[in-house]
C-alpha cells in the first residue's frame, strides 16, 4: 500500500473524478442511471454499486476525519463562492452546473482526504493525534 501514498494530489483528483462521474453524470452512463433505468437487482449491479459506494464512503469518511465539520463548512463556503462568482455562466447555460457537479464533489473529496498530506508538505509537521475511530481501527475493538 505504500505506492498509494506516492500518488500526487492531481492523481487523486483524477481518480475521484472518475469515481464521481461513475456514480452520477448527466450523460446517463452511471450507476445511478443503471438503477433508475432498471431497478431489478443483479449480482453485477450490486457488486458495482457496493464497490463504488464503498470507495466514495471511504473518501467521505477520510475527508471528515482530516478536516472536521469546520473544514467541511469552510470548503463548502469556498466552493459556493466560486460558483457564485461564475453564476453568470450558469444562468446563460444552466446545464453546465449539472456537468460540473461530479467534478465539484471530486475536488471536495480530494482536498479533504489529502489534506493531511498537503498540510505536512506546507508546514513540515506530522499529525500524531488519534481519534476514537482510529483507535478502534488499530485495535479492532474499543
Amino acid at each position: 500500500m505504500r505506492y498509494l501514498s506516492k500518488i500526487p494530489l492531481w492523481g487523486w483528483l483524477i481518480i475521484l473524478t472518475v469515481l464521481s462521474y461513475a456514480a452520477w453524470n448527466p450523460f446517463k452512463a452511471s450507476v445511478f442511471h443503471m438503477w433508475a433505468d432498471n431497478p431489478q437487482p443483479t449480482a453485477g449491479k450490486l457488486l458495482v454499486t457496493l464497490l463504488l459506494g464503498g470507495a466514495l464512503f471511504f473518501f467521505a469518511r477520510e475527508t471528515k476525519k482530516a478536516i472536521g465539520a469546520g473544514g467541511i463548512a469552510f470548503l463548502t463556503i469556498i466552493i459556493g463562492l466560486v460558483l457564485w462568482l461564475f453564476k453568470g455562466v450558469f444562468v446563460e447555460k444552466p446545464g453546465i452546473l449539472a456537468n460540473l457537479f461530479p467534478f465539484i464533489i471530486a475536488v471536495f473529496l480530494t482536498i479533504g482526504s489529502q489534506f493531511n498530506k498537503v498540510r505536512r508538505r506546507i508546514s513540515g509537521t506530522v499529525s500524531v493525534d488519534h481519534t476514537e475511530d482510529d483507535i478502534v481501527d488499530m485495535h479492532g475493538h474499543d
